[in-house]
């Protein structure tokens, strides 16, 4: 009788938790991810009329689809969403952000779908300005925590000029134009972006950006099956011309 009771209460304890195991299972599969962005970037992404907008928006919204996941955007400053990332804020982060070594040391990317160059800005005025030598002595505005501030960094040092950090990119361009700083460097589309909306600027100069292009981010060794839904996704929009069609849809062809 003893024997049997004892073989009752493993039998209990094993169903117990194959069901727990189960739950939790099925609880991950419908986990809605939040995922981290800086939406004061267009045409990649910002906020218009309370909605998010934009070529990523609209990129992770159809690789919900074909990936099966619920998702909700988590809106930070943009050196906040690695941060965020690794103190598991946030599940994901895309926010047109270049796939470095640098960066690949501490999160894990997905494919690249996005490649870019570096642009230079300057007022159309500032004739004195024609290339990177010709920047000595000048001040050069960058976005806080991208790639085109690490690039600004580099360019003041090699040339003799000095940068300075904006907490978005909209600061940088409105100081340009106002004659605080005498340029900028920006991605190539919101750079081309903003060139529409501020007459008295130009570009001057274009590079190949550092990086392999930009990509979805998550914590290092975290969500793999996730990241693979989210490459094969991305693989399947190249294939069938659906992220040559949202790049159209955003002029960046």
């Amino acid at each position: 009788m003893f024997k049997s009771a004892k073989k009752l209460i493993f039998a209990f304890v094993v169903g117990a938790f194959l069901v727990a195991c189960s739950n939790t299972s099925h609880s991950d599969e419908n986990k809605t991810l939040a995922i981290g962005v800086n939406a004061t970037y267009p045409p990649f992404e910002y906020i218009e009329d309370a909605k998010y907008k934009g070529y990523d928006i609209d990129l992770i919204d159809e690789i919900a689809k074909r990936a099966g996941f619920k998702f909700q955007w988590v809106n930070m400053s943009y050196d906040g969403l690695i941060p965020a990332l690794k103190t598991g804020k946030v599940d994901l982060i895309i926010s047109s952000m270049n796939i470095t070594p640098d960066r690949a040391k501490s999160v894990d990317f997905s494919h690249p779908y996005f490649v870019d160059k570096n642009v230079y800005l300057k007022r159309k005025s500032s004739t004195d300005i024609t290339n990177l030598e010709s920047l000595k002595g000048k001040k050069i505005g960058a976005y806080l925590g991208t790639q085109q501030e690490e690039r600004a960094m580099q360019v003041a040092k090699e040339y003799g000029a000095s940068e300075v950090s904006f907490k978005d990119v909209l600061g940088a361009i409105l100081s340009l134009d106002t004659n605080k700083i005498d340029a900028v460097v920006a991605d190539g589309a919101t750079a081309v972006n903003y060139l529409g909306q501020y007459p008295k600027l130009t570009e001057f100069y274009t590079e190949d950006s550092d990086g392999e292009g930009f990509g979805i981010a998550t914590d290092k060794g975290k969500n793999k099956a996730i990241m693979e839904k989210i490459n094969k996704a991305i693989d399947a929009m190249k294939a069938d011309g659906s992220l040559e069609a949202l790049a159209k849809k955003y002029k960046l062809k």
